[in-house]
């Protein structure tokens, strides 16, 4: 697990902490952004991460389409993505989640057991 980078995408500053904190004391190195738009300006001027954890309602950029514009390149759409939201169950289509090229869908809040179980199945 050590040196896995992941890049946490939260607007709530209380859970992006709790969930930063809970995967740093797991080793993992943590960058976080509190919407769409600076997790986008991150993977333009820092190293990729090799997990996503994305929130769908955010303001400025939404999870919906920072998913959607980084699928549209293959490097970024190579990075599995966790969904971490609030609207999970909410979803009114089921290929929405195949749009948001979601790796594993989880309802906010998390247990922490069940997210960091989450992030090291999709880590492989």
């Amino acid at each position: 697990m050590a040196n896995k980078l992941i890049l946490l995408v939260e607007d709530d500053e209380g859970i992006r902490d709790v969930l930063k904190l809970a995967l740093e004391m797991k080793n993992y190195t943590v960058a976080t952004a509190s919407n769409g738009q600076e997790a986008l300006d991150l993977l333009k001027s820092s190293a990729l991460p090799n997990l996503i954890l994305l929130d769908l309602m955010m303001p400025l950029m939404d999870g919906w389409t920072f998913a959607e514009i980084t699928g549209q390149t293959a490097e970024l759409r190579a990075i599995p993505i966790i969904i971490v939201s609030a609207y999970v169950n909410q979803v009114r289509h089921p290929k929405e989640y195949a749009l948001a090229r979601a790796a594993a869908n989880l309802v906010k809040p998390p247990t922490l057991k069940k997210l960091l179980q989450t992030v090291k199945e999709c880590m492989g």
